[in-house]
């Protein structure tokens, strides 16, 4: 069977090219190893100066109905390429209204969530703070969203900006029980590999172990009715300490789970996966 690809280090689930709002600042990686998440290309839209302060500092909603910009993703690449503080530069104090296409979503080295945005080109991505907790079950990769958010009225703003999700538009990922993905991987899986690989499905089933790989909590297993082939699914990203405190509560024999994973590859009996838990929230 085609379905032979090799297990890809946790760290791989989350590689790619990033931009962070706001302050944007343009890099490169193609290592599996867990690094600092960025994604190729990316821009940070967080303006400078920004998010030192403790998340519960964090901007509330915005009280306006009406933006007083309105930008998407790519514009926004562009600008932060000529000038990384554009947004202060440009529109200090005003609400901003930001829309793209998500590319991912994840978590920053201290545990905070961000999504990245496709900002045009293969490599173009705007990595966003949000506000929003257990963001992945909020908009997932494909969907167009829309964000917005206060810019700081300086670089020297104590307050951490992030933005705020204000919309979501585009179907979901198919929803399916892991017994179900496991019998049509069996039925057929050169057909489920076609259908599945390299994209997003949300799975729900129940932890069978926790699954360890060089003595670090990686993700877990889930209970199937077969007891082959194995089902995977590797959740530990860059969330750090946080995020592993919280996938350790949650890989414990019997907990009900939902993810949102991509079908990575089926490798010594075992399928794998890679994602998010979305329920329970984050």
């Amino acid at each position: 069977m085609s379905t032979r690809m090799s297990l890809h280090s946790v760290g791989a689930v989350f590689g790619a090219v990033a931009i962070t709002v706001g302050g944007c600042e343009s890099k490169s990686s193609t290592s599996s190893m867990p690094s600092p998440p960025s994604v190729n290309g990316s821009h940070t839209a967080t303006p400078p100066g920004n998010g030192t302060a403790p998340a519960d500092n964090t901007t509330t909603t915005p009280a306006k109905s009406a933006p007083d910009v309105k930008l998407t993703a790519e514009e926004l690449y562009k600008e932060s390429q000529k000038d990384s503080n554009f947004l202060i530069a440009k529109h200090a104090g005003k609400l901003v209204e930001l829309t793209g296409v998500v590319y991912v979503a994840r978590l920053d080295l201290g545990g905070d969530p961000s999504l990245f945005l496709l900002a045009g080109g293969e490599a173009g991505r705007v990595n966003c703070p949000v506000g929003d907790r257990n963001h992945w079950s909020k908009a997932f990769p494909g969907q167009t969203v829309t964000l917005w958010g206060t810019i700081p009225s300086s670089i020297y703003d104590p307050k951490r900006f992030v933005w705020h999700i204000k919309s979501v538009t585009g179907p979901e990922p198919p929803k399916l029980t892991a017994d179900e993905f496991v019998k049509a991987f069996v039925a057929d899986p050169e057909a489920t590999e076609k259908k599945y690989k390299g994209k997003h499905s949300i799975l729900s089933g129940q932890v069978a172990e926790p699954r360890m790989q060089n003595n670090n909590l990686v993700g877990f297993t889930l209970s199937l009715t077969e007891k082959k082939p194995l089902l995977v699914c590797y959740v530990i990203g860059f969330g750090g300490e946080k995020e592993t405190a919280f996938v350790k509560g949650v890989a414990k024999p019997g907990q009900k789970v939902t993810v949102i994973v991509e079908f990575d590859g089926f490798y010594s009996d075992e399928i794998n996966m890679r994602g998010h838990v979305i329920d329970p929230p984050f």
